[in-house]
Formats: structure tokens, sequence, C-alpha cells
């Protein structure tokens, strides 16, 4: 496997992959990373601070997975098929490929977050509400297990608020394991 370098500013982002050049034109563009291990390249694009939308390109190009906060919207595309999802309030979302899921954090607005875990082809697995008390941040990774990261109302006797809350990926469950830095 060929090594990725990347270059990018706020409206570009350029890499070689196996003697092939990849140029993409997106609008502010915030960050960028390279996902060796999954074998895509991680753009986030927005405005001030936030991060509006989320793609994975392929290393050879290809669009992977978008999620566009702004529209709701929550795609991907795999071995030659397209799905789309229309979410409400999104707060993040993340293919996680090797596990063959799709996970979305839904803003509840005025009643608890809700946690939505999609197969590959689209359809539910899972749906879960975010602990009481607590309010979905992000989703991360920790000894590669998928955890859902939380803010509190109350913190701990350090005064810290957020915790990573271990997602069991057949039910939905929630389980509190660390403090999230």
């Amino acid at each position: 496997m060929g090594s990725v370098d990347y270059i990018f500013d706020s409206n570009n982002v350029t890499w070689e992959y196996n003697s092939k050049k990849v140029e993409l034109q997106i609008s502010n563009i915030k960050f960028v990373n390279v996902e060796k291990e999954n074998r895509y390249v991680y753009i986030v694009c927005g405005e001030e601070f936030s991060e509006d939308i989320i793609y994975y390109y392929s290393f050879e190009g290809n669009r992977i997975f978008l999620c566009d906060k702004i529209k709701g919207a929550v795609s991907w595309d795999l071995k030659g098929k397209s799905v789309r999802l229309n979410c409400n309030c999104v707060i993040h979302a993340k293919i996680f490929l090797e596990k063959e899921i799709v996970i979305v954090l839904e803003n509840g607005q005025n009643s608890r977050d809700r946690v939505i875990g999609y197969n590959l082809e689209g359809g539910i697995k899972f749906e879960n509400y975010a602990p009481r008390d607590y309010k979905f941040l992000y989703l991360s990774t920790v000894q590669d297990r998928i955890t859902v990261v939380c803010e509190g109302s109350i913190s701990d006797s350090y005064g810290r608020y957020s915790w990573h809350f271990e997602l069991d990926l057949s039910t939905g469950e929630l389980t509190k394991k660390n403090i999230a830095y």
C-alpha cells in the first residue's frame, strides 16, 4: 500500500496515491487527516469553528461517506451502492467500515438526544437515547470500541463533565466507562 501525503487550503485538498493525483474542490475546509488503517481521507468543513460537513474519500478519490449537519443528510457509497438518510438535527455521524455500521447522533431538542445505528444497507440496527442528565457531543473509539462522548450536567470531584460511554453495537445500550478529555 502506498502512502498518502496531502496538502490543503480552505477550498482545495490534493493528494497522490499510486502515482495518481487526486484534487478536490470543497468549500470551507477546516481539517484534513489520513485514516491509514481504513484507507480514507477525512475532511471536515465549516464556517468559523463549526464542523458542518464531514467527508470520507477513498485514497483513489471516491467519496465513501458524507455527513451534512446543515441539510440533515448522511450518505455513503460502498461497493457500487449508495445509501442516503435524512436525519433530524445531526450532532455527529460516522461510518465504521471495519464494524460495518454507521452511527448517527441526533439532538433531541425537547427530549433526550438519540443514537441510531444503521447497517451498511441503510436498515436500522438499533436506536437508543442519551443517559439521563447527559447530552451527546461526538463519536469516538477507545481500545477498538465505539464510544459516545457525553457531557453531563453534574461534574465529578475534579470539575470534569465529559465521559466516554461504550456503545453496544447490537442493542444500542450505553455503558459509562471513563473520562473524556
